[in-house]
């Protein structure tokens, strides 16, 4: 199966050596990190976050500005997909 996704934003910091790729595949965002602070590359993705495009550009933004890094992308993504549910149902806190 040919990766027809396209490319929507690319940050690039910590001078060339973290990158963070938002993409879109039949309007659904999905978002890569990849490293290279330890000298090997790393890379991690998470598909299918959202097809809202100001959901994903929260997320990018979120992501790029806290300097995620490839082995905890997965874990504030669930973070902030419960977030978003928590704020749809009315929750203000899920662990009270």
């Amino acid at each position: 199966m040919a990766d027809d996704s396209s490319v929507v934003r690319t940050e690039i910091v910590a001078r060339g050596k973290i990158r963070y790729t938002m993409t879109i595949v039949n309007g659904r965002y999905s978002f890569s990190v990849s490293s290279s602070l330890t000298g090997d590359e790393y890379s991690e993705k998470v598909d299918d976050l959202t097809t809202k495009r100001e959901i994903a550009d929260s997320f990018f933004e979120l992501i790029v500005r806290n300097l995620v890094t490839p082995c905890s992308l997965k874990d504030v993504a669930e973070d902030f997909v419960a977030e978003i549910y928590s704020r749809l149902l009315g929750i203000e806190e899920l662990n009270s």
